[in-house]
């Protein structure tokens, strides 16, 4: 018995040690895939809409863009997460959650309510819905980007973006003013699958509009994360807004001091970074028109100008048109240039290109009376929103819009409007076939063939968004 015994215990350490190599083998080998790096997205590359902005701006205080799929339209309603789907076959409008018996009532497991994130902007691309959104407790904010499956099926976090300890945060600015009267600092860009994700916040330790401001870069591909700034966060950099994409270059504005601007264009392929040579006073406004063009406004009598990538001339738009459709020489263009007045006008106009056309958005006085229902009738007083002037490539003028105020295509009197002076829940957006414009609740649409006409564009009512009561989206 002692023999056998004897020989188990010279058997169990020789065991042991099988056993514990074989354990570190493993270890090793599960420690090894642990450090390589995460699977790519599978994520197609595309081209982002840059005609269907979703950015808060100084005029236009709803950064949701138009979310359009070959079958309907996504929105999100109020300042929390409470995403819906509107389905143009059979005109109904649901939450983008399939979960059977859910309540989407805020719930963890639903898709659409789930209250842990609160949105900020968001983006239709490669079928999907992107959204960049904040997480907030006692102890830490996090900026995130989350996917929404197109069917509602899943909610998924492709990124933390930016985390920091939230004890000190009292703010996380939306929709508030900044030191320098602009908006537009939260704004979601993916472009050639890098998505552009921009975070501020205010400690409460801070001076009054001394926001904390961040701005990441993702690669979808990789998921590699850099800071487009030499600091992560700081309240000493001057944020991007007016962010747009075509090729491989991003556009963007930044204010080099409160009264002064400057348009950057920003290599995708090496970061590479410019600043283009325009014009004094140029305000922030631009829209690329094509790789080598850029219209953008001057504030002097509210100018358009056009900048020429390659050559790097500055001609204002009658000039250049007289230079692309006529032929003009450099000198006869000199010539002209000191007799040019070709100011469109004294009124606030912004600047948007889908690609193909450029429009000119001239925005129109408050509403003084009304005497009719109808869109198409000589209205008493001002009943329309802006006119729109749409250019070609040469800035040939092809068609001009009269938008209508949207409560006229609602059959009611746009004095009703409860800020009749600045319509900053009105936007447009231009998405190739078709034109949208969105008024609070109301979304309507038109064909782009009828928009170029002479005349009241025929924009007919598509939804109307679900009411949500407005909560207040900063929670500590």
């Amino acid at each position: 018995m002692q023999e056998k015994n004897c020989v188990i215990n010279t058997i169990k350490p020789h065991l042991f040690s099988v056993l514990l190599a074989v354990f570190l083998l493993v270890s090793l080998s599960l420690s090894g895939c642990s450090q390589k790096e995460a699977l790519p997205l599978d994520i197609s590359s595309d081209d982002s809409l840059p005609g269907n902005p979703n950015s808060l701006t100084y005029e236009h205080k709803c950064p949701y863009a138009i979310l359009r799929s070959d079958t309907g339209y996504y929105y999100n309603e109020g300042r929390t997460l409470s995403l819906h789907y509107y389905d143009l076959t059979t005109q109904k409008d649901i939450f983008l959650c399939n979960k059977p018996e859910c309540k989407h009532d805020g719930n963890a497991y639903c898709v659409a309510t789930n209250k842990k994130y609160t949105p900020l902007t968001f983006q239709y691309y490669d079928n999907a819905i992107f959204a960049t959104a904040y997480c907030m407790d006692s102890k830490k904010l996090e900026f995130k980007l989350l996917r929404f499956a197109a069917d509602g099926s899943s909610l998924s976090e492709v990124a933390t973006y930016y985390s920091t300890n939230s004890a000190n945060i009292d703010e996380i600015p939306l929709t508030d003013g900044f030191g320098d009267g602009r908006y537009g600092y939260h704004f979601l860009l993916i472009h050639r699958n890098k998505a552009f994700l921009p975070f501020s916040y205010h400690p409460e330790d801070n001076a009054e509009g001394e926001y904390v401001y961040g701005l990441m870069e993702l690669d979808l591909d990789t998921r590699e994360m850099k800071s487009v700034y030499e600091e992560i966060a700081s309240t000493e950099v001057s944020p991007w807004y007016n962010v747009t994409a075509r090729g491989d270059y991003i556009y963007y504005a930044q204010n080099e001091t409160p009264h002064k601007h400057r348009l950057h264009r920003r290599s995708l392929l090496d970061d590479s970074d410019e600043v283009l040579q325009l014009v004094t006073n140029f305000t922030g406004c631009y829209a690329v028109m094509d790789d080598s063009h850029i219209a953008y406004v001057r504030s002097d009598w509210q100018q358009v100008y056009v900048h020429d990538l390659e050559n790097g001339s500055n001609l204002s738009q009658d000039l250049y048109h007289k230079k692309m459709k006529y032929g003009l020489s450099d000198e006869e263009v000199e010539a002209l240039a000191s007799k040019d007045r070709a100011a469109v006008g004294m009124r606030k106009r912004d600047l948007y290109s889908d690609g193909t056309y450029l429009y000119m958005i001239v925005t129109l006085s408050r509403v003084s009376s009304y005497n009719s229902t109808t869109k198409k009738t000589t209205y008493s007083g001002q009943s329309e929103v802006c006119q729109v002037f749409i250019y070609d490539s040469d800035m040939t003028l092809l068609g001009f819009s009269i938008i209508p105020h949207p409560l006229v295509l609602l059959n009611r009197n746009p004095q009703e409007d409860d800020s009749p002076r600045s319509y900053q829940d009105f936007s447009l957006a231009f998405l190739g076939d078709q034109v949208y414009m969105n008024y609070k609740n109301d979304v309507f649409t038109c064909s782009m063939d009828d928009f170029l006409m002479w005349d009241y564009p025929d924009f007919e009512h598509v939804y109307t968004k679900k009411y949500v009561k407005e909560e207040d989206p900063f929670q500590n």
